[in-house]
């Protein structure tokens, strides 16, 4: 899992594709655990609309018909 910040208030994550992964899980650390944010199908997520230097801290887990795995590392990046 890799973040960027593409734009103002924007972080753009990526992480690599998982073998029987119909959909992918983002969870955003929010007041001491990780709260999902969004479900996609590609390997890639853009959070917008975000405090501009405050931290953000994701995780993604994969998902499929038979269950989710368990959540990636942790990744921060900053918002400017």
């Amino acid at each position: 899992l890799a973040a960027t910040t593409p734009a103002p208030q924007t972080i753009a994550l990526t992480w690599n594709a998982s073998a029987g992964a119909t959909s992918y899980i983002v969870k955003r650390y929010s007041s001491g655990v990780f709260v999902p944010i969004a479900t996609v199908v590609g390997t890639n997520y853009t959070n917008t609309g975000l405090e501009t230097g405050k931290y953000y801290g994701y995780v993604v887990a994969a998902s499929n018909g038979a269950g989710t795995s368990a959540d990636s590392m942790y990744v921060i990046k900053q918002a400017n």
